[in-house]
């Protein structure tokens, strides 16, 4: 049996007549989404809208600790947790390098990073 092979613009077009001709057009293709709910995010409430008008009314807004706000947030988080201790983070880059940095990790060391393309985590192995 012998095989042929497309060139890559033929089989991705040969692909997409197949997939809209069994499951209709794909939505990247001008035909409808497969999930239509939304998803909010955030999701809070007025406690969260009243804690941060807080901070902001104390005017320690850029002190890192907030008036003690994110001591007390990272006492109660791990108490929710059972976890002697809890640390904020600034946002998910900077808390991947301090999970890194808490195993031990040394330059030189192996990373095994999902197949995702996110530069942030492959970053902080790098670094």
């Amino acid at each position: 049996m012998r095989s042929h092979k497309l060139p890559d613009e033929q089989l991705a077009t040969n692909l997409l007549v197949m997939i809209d001709t069994k499951m209709g057009q794909l939505a990247s293709q001008g035909g409808p989404k497969s999930v239509s709910k939304t998803f909010p995010w955030p999701i809070y409430d007025e406690t969260e809208v009243q804690a941060v008008a807080n901070v902001v009314r104390s005017g320690q807004w850029g002190n890192p600790d907030c008036a003690d706000e994110v001591a007390r947030f990272e006492q109660a988080f791990a108490a929710y947790c059972g976890s002697k201790y809890a640390v904020t983070c600034v946002n998910g880059s900077v808390s991947l390098r301090l999970a890194l940095i808490a195993c031990g990790l040394r330059p030189g060391d192996e990373v095994i990073v999902p197949p995702i393309p996110s530069l942030p985590r492959r970053r902080w192995c790098w670094k």
